[in-house]
């Protein structure tokens, strides 16, 4: 199925759109910043697209194809290893260990 080029009428929605969204994207994401640590912007930041792809599955019935499964469960396995690495040498910095040789 291939989907139409939209007509070009609709291209400054297009533009409008894609210029509003990023920057109340940029524009929150620097507020939330200052809420949180770095580590857990990271995390967040990393979880949209799996976030995105779990929405368009469950409300809008989008099919997930087993690609997307895989990067869905591969970027969640990262995320896992992000995190861990984070709780392990923020564990360390507060004892006073350095990991570093």
């Amino acid at each position: 199925m291939k989907i139409k080029p939209p007509a070009a009428k609709d291209m400054p929605w297009f533009v409008i759109s894609g210029a509003t969204g990023f920057l109340l994207h940029m524009v929150f994401f620097n507020i939330g910043t200052g809420y949180v640590t770095a580590a857990t912007s990271s995390v967040v930041i990393a979880m949209v697209p799996v976030i995105t792809a779990l929405v368009a599955y469950f409300i809008y019935k989008e099919s997930l194809l087993c690609g997307m499964g895989e990067g869905i469960f591969k970027s969640g396995e990262g995320l896992s290893g992000k995190q861990l690495y984070v709780c392990y040498s923020h564990t360390h910095r507060d004892l006073g260990i350095s990991h570093r040789r």
